[in-house]
């Protein structure tokens, strides 16, 4: 049983489905199956989570509306921004898999949660639906803090001169 919050503090009681998996060697022998109005980890629905984000509500609308805290709401917009890049990576490789599209779309410079975003409501809906459903789930803050995403070792930098193994000539990186 979930208790989703929404708009007005009212709270929602859905029973969530858990699906056992007959396959002996899975991993994952149970799991639970959300509604595509929920995010895991998170205690409100999708669309006070989306209006946070993208800025639809302000202090007016807090008072009003009895919606979670500003800590609350910056802490949602930290999780997103922080998840931004991995999540446009994510949606680029997915969409490269099928046949029409292939590289052409994870070299382009669009970017794809924008264009989800610019669509309106309902884009953390789809976001959910293939990060979380092919295992790339997003990072939770604690993670976002531990990572040093600027750090790259020289060792594994791009400029640093390497040697091809395999019988060849020692080559640059270039």
């Amino acid at each position: 049983m979930r208790h989703p919050k929404t708009y007005g503090g009212e709270q929602t009681h859905l029973l969530i489905p858990v699906c056992k998996c007959q396959n002996q060697r899975c991993l994952f022998k149970y799991t639970r199956v959300l509604p595509e109005d929920l995010t895991p980890y998170k205690h409100y629905k999708n669309e006070v989570i989306e209006d946070a984000v993208d800025e639809v509500v302000d202090s007016n609308t807090l008072e009003t509306e009895n919606l979670p805290c500003e800590q609350t709401m910056e802490n949602w917009k930290a999780w997103f921004a922080g998840n931004e890049h991995h999540i446009d990576g994510v949606l680029k490789s997915l969409g490269s898999r099928v046949n029409e599209f292939g590289l052409e779309l994870q070299n382009s410079f669009d970017s794809l949660i924008s264009k989800l975003r610019d669509n309106g409501a309902g884009w953390l809906a789809v976001v959910n639906l293939y990060t979380w459903n092919f295992n790339v789930p997003p990072l939770n803050l604690r993670q976002l803090s531990l990572t040093d995403f600027n750090f790259v070792p020289e060792a594994m930098s791009l400029l640093c001169p390497c040697k091809e193994e395999g019988g060849h000539e020692e080559q640059g990186s270039p």
